[in-house]
C-alpha cells in the first residue's frame, strides 16, 4: 500500500475542499467540491492499487469496493451532475452561464456531499492502516 501517495492526494483533497468553502463564486465552489471528493476517492484507489483514471465520481467510487449505497451514492450523483455544467456554458440552457446558474445552497450541498465522501475515505484508510498494523504485529510475534 502506497501510504505516502495516498496521504499526498488526501492533502490535495482537503485543501481543495477548504478552497471551495472560501469561494464566493458558487459555480467554482461546486466544481472544487466535486474535485475534492474525486481526489479523495482517487487517493483511496491509489492506496489499494486500483486504476484511478477517469472523472466520473460514481464509477470511481464503485471501484473502491466501499459501501456507497443510499445517501453516499446520492452525493456522488449530485457531484457528478455539476462536474461539467459548473464550468461550461455550452451545456446549459441558452444564454445561461455557470456563474449565474448556481446558488449558495448548491455550494453548501456540494461541500456537504464532498465532506461525506472525504470522511468515508478517511475512515476506510484508517481501517486499512489498523488492519495492516495488526497483521504486521501478528506476523512478527511468531
Amino acid at each position: 500500500m502506497d501510504w505516502s501517495e495516498y496521504e499526498r492526494w488526501m492533502r490535495a483533497s482537503v485543501s481543495t475542499l477548504r478552497s471551495a468553502e472560501k469561494d464566493s463564486d458558487f459555480n467554482w465552489a461546486c466544481f472544487k467540491a466535486e474535485q475534492a471528493a474525486q481526489l479523495s476517492v482517487k487517493a483511496y484507489l491509489i492506496l489499494i492499487g486500483k486504476q484511478y483514471f477517469g472523472h466520473d465520481l460514481p464509477s470511481l467510487l464503485k471501484r473502491t469496493g466501499l459501501d456507497i449505497s443510499g445517501p453516499m451514492m446520492d452525493c456522488a450523483l449530485f457531484l457528478a451532475r455539476i462536474y461539467i455544467p459548473s464550468r461550461y456554458p455550452d451545456v446549459l440552457p441558452e444564454e445561461a452561464i455557470p456563474q449565474e446558474s448556481y446558488s449558495e445552497s448548491d455550494k453548501q450541498k456540494a461541500i456537504e456531499c464532498a465532506s461525506k465522501i472525504i470522511d468515508m475515505v478517511k475512515v476506510a484508510g484508517e481501517d486499512l492502516r489498523r488492519k495492516e498494523k495488526a497483521e504486521g504485529s501478528g506476523s512478527s510475534s511468531g
